[in-house]
């Protein structure tokens, strides 16, 4: 007997590989691969937020190019934050010696 539940999702999966082979995608396939919704998708496009390409009035995203997109506006670690602080402090003491002695 044929277990429909597991073809449909061996199926999923190959489609989801497929997916991220592609280079180039559609809405449908940009709204899957960023998880947003298509409508997100048309609003960030029309702010121009999203790299897109217009055809023949249909939208194309190129993936690499939302990749960057996703990953633009990565969030510090609390160790980022710290050895940013202590390169800046060095950085101001070697610029004003009066801060290493307090009196700045």
């Amino acid at each position: 007997m044929i277990d429909f539940n597991s073809l449909s999702e061996k199926l999923d999966s190959i489609e989801s590989m497929l997916s991220n082979q592609k280079r180039v995608f559609t809405i449908q396939e940009a709204a899957k691969f960023t998880n947003l919704a298509e409508r997100t998708i048309y609003k960030k496009t029309s702010e121009g937020e999203i790299p897109h390409y217009k055809q023949a009035g249909k939208l194309y995203f190129d993936r690499r190019e939302l990749e960057d997109w996703l990953l633009a506006n990565r969030g510090f670690s609390k160790e980022d934050i710290s050895r940013a602080a202590a390169t800046y402090n060095m950085n101001m003491n070697l610029k004003n010696p009066k801060c290493q002695q307090g009196k700045a």
